[in-house]
């Protein structure tokens, strides 16, 4: 569950971003983006999805707040919907498992 709540929340973010376009709240969104796809990998590794795993990971390496890509702002608006695209679609599939086990225990 805390992983779907970060992964919206994050998501919310990027659409948020993406409509203020304010560069203030560029690095802060970075960290928090990449640190949230970073988790949710790790947790899609552990559940055996690869495939969430390397989406997400790609994710990190995109939004990392170490290296910004040079890319104009369209292509920045287009990876942002496609990121805030993935990190909802994650929040459904990636942890479901735990939540699954914590629900039996």
């Amino acid at each position: 569950m805390p992983y779907k709540i970060l992964a919206l929340i994050a998501a919310g973010l990027v659409l948020l971003m993406l409509a203020t376009m304010h560069p203030r709240y560029d690095v802060l969104l970075r960290i928090v983006v990449s640190g949230v796809a970073i988790w949710g990998a790790f947790v899609a590794v552990g559940e055996g999805r690869t495939l969430w795993a390397v989406a997400l990971g790609l994710l990190a390496v995109v939004f990392n707040p170490f290296y910004v890509f040079p890319i104009g702002a369209t292509a920045w608006a287009a990876l942002s919907v496609v990121g805030a695209t993935v990190l909802v679609a994650s929040s459904t599939r990636v942890g479901a498992l735990l939540d699954e086990a914590d629900a039996q225990a």
